[in-house]
C-alpha cells in the first residue's frame, strides 16, 4: 500500500477529529454529515477567536 499525498491528508484529518472529539462534539457530528475536511475547516474557524485572545494575552 503506497502512502500518497491524498491518503496522508485523509489520515491527518481523521487524527485531528479524533483528538478534538472529547472537547467539541459538534465537530464529530459535522464530520459525519459533511466530511472530515469540512469539519477540520470548521474547527479552525471555530477556534480562531480563542487563538486571537490567547495571542493578545
Amino acid at each position: 500500500m503506497k502512502l500518497d499525498r491524498p491518503l496522508l491528508k485523509k489520515i491527518a484529518f481523521v487524527i485531528i477529529i479524533l483528538a478534538v472529539a472529547p472537547f467539541a462534539l459538534e465537530v464529530v457530528l459535522l464530520a459525519d454529515v459533511a466530511g472530515a475536511e469540512f469539519a477540520v475547516l470548521f474547527l479552525i474557524y471555530y477556534l480562531k477567536t480563542d487563538t486571537y485572545a490567547l495571542i493578545e494575552r
